[in-house]
């Protein structure tokens, strides 16, 4: 069986493959929430002899018709003004029937982007650019590392925010190299902009819904996730 590599943005999400006894554990790279990143860390997982890869995490919904918690089986990364990158068809049926019966997934496109669409006008602009439903930061950087090798390519990733919503720019900082969180520094994002308490409990309880329904996925999932070679 082709073994998997697994890009994640976060240390958190790496940490949902802690709730299953793989016979073989996938290989994982957390990139920090950077496109760059998640490209070299893809790289790095072929370079070990990966020979299968998949992007997984939170993605930022561009569509209203998803909500946080939504876990996506995504079909294809796409690029504005160019054709997309198809995820690997049974791969993603493997996925779908895996978590048929107790995850409610959906199919759809996803889109990359490099820099972190914090804004609704931000978003609303890229879903007219390219009709993705989710956007994320590692997705398009792992699918071309796996086209550029000729590897299968997989994603799923689960809603953490809403079409609407307004993530302040300091809660990017907050996040090291390693996926990891800078506690000290988001409280003090917090303390400096009190007057954004409501904005931020609230991407807090939608992160976690989030959060919940990606390990559930992952647990559920379990060996489905591997490559079907």
């Amino acid at each position: 069986m082709p073994h998997l590599g697994v890009i994640t943005g976060l240390a958190s999400e790496a940490a949902c493959f802690d709730v299953y006894d793989f016979d073989e554990r996938p290989a994982i790279r957390v990139s920090g929430a950077n496109a760059q990143r998640a490209g070299e860390a893809a790289e790095a997982l072929v370079s070990q002899g990966c020979t299968a890869l998949m992007s997984l995490g939170l993605s930022g919904a561009l569509d209203p018709h998803h909500e946080p918690g939504d876990v996506i089986i995504v079909e294809s990364v796409v690029f504005a003004g160019g054709p997309g990158i198809p995820v690997h068809a049974r791969w993603r049926r493997g996925l779908e029937l895996a978590l048929s019966d107790c995850v409610p997934a959906k199919t759809g496109t996803v889109t990359g982007s490099d820099q972190p669409l914090l804004t609704p006008e931000e978003k609303i602009a890229c879903h007219m650019a390219c009709n993705a439903v989710a956007v994320d930061m590692e997705s398009h950087a792992v699918a071309r590392v796996a086209k550029r090798h000729g590897l299968p390519f997989a994603a799923l990733r689960v809603i953490s925010d809403g079409h609407q919503a307004r993530i302040p720019a300091w809660t990017l900082t907050g996040i090291r190299e390693d996926g990891s969180m800078r506690e000290a520094q988001i409280a003090a994002g917090f303390l400096a902009q009190p007057w954004l308490w409501p904005t931020m409990v609230s991407l807090a309880v939608s992160n976690r819904k989030a959060m919940r329904a990606l390990r559930r996925a992952v647990l559920i999932a379990g060996p489905g996730l591997q490559f079907p070679g």
